[in-house]
């Protein structure tokens, strides 16, 4: 097995791979210009990496992107693919500043209409943890119901919906909310069958 030292030993090889760690989620055009190699020579190496498992390829708004293997996860990589947007950028600064910052003060103040600001607020992944007294993973329990609870941090809060899916994965219950109490939303799963849930 090749190691990891002769896999970037070429120097081109090397200064791809590098690249990738220092700005997770280029695509290979952007890496073809930024160290100006040809793009096929580009190609060929992405290939080549990607083949030994050094890097990943993952399909985003059009674009396939690169990323070092075992770096980033799937919510890191979604924040990245957000982050690239200036508008989503600058909205995320002006919330920031301002946390009590309606759609129409960001509206006027970037200029933009408010149907625009709530398409890129609705892009954002809301904050949602699990609180008591939900049940924590691989609990066992010897009683037929199943309780949730979640805080919810949402700008632009539209619904909340609950899955509950047994151990083959068949969806035994799905149950939507469009409101919260507070910031908080639960449900009470009663009358199940003894087995395991997700």
């Amino acid at each position: 097995m090749i190691s990891e030292k002769n896999i970037l030993k070429l120097e081109a090889r090397q200064n791809i791979y590098i690249l990738i760690l220092k700005n997770p989620g280029l695509h290979q055009r952007e890496i073809s210009r930024r160290l100006d190699i040809p793009f096929s020579t580009t190609q060929y190496h992405l290939r080549f990496l990607k083949k030994r498992n050094l890097i990943i390829e993952k399909s985003e708004n059009r674009y396939s992107r690169f990323y070092i293997a075992n770096k980033t996860n799937p919510m890191e990589r979604k924040l990245l693919v957000l982050l690239r947007s200036k508008t989503i950028r600058h909205i995320l600064v002006m919330m920031l500043w301002d946390i009590t910052s309606s759609r129409t003060t960001i509206s006027n103040f970037m200029n933009i209409p408010p149907n625009t600001v709530s398409f890129y607020i609705d892009k954002i992944s809301p904050d949602i943890n699990f609180t008591l007294p939900t049940p924590t993973n691989s609990t066992n329990q010897n009683y037929d119901s199943i309780y949730v609870n979640v805080t919810i941090n949402d700008t632009n809060f539209a619904n909340v919906t609950f899955r509950l899916v047994n151990s083959t994965g068949s969806q035994i219950n799905t149950t939507t909310y469009t409101n919260l109490t507070g910031n908080e939303s639960f449900i009470n799963w009663t009358g199940l069958a003894y087995t395991n849930y997700k």
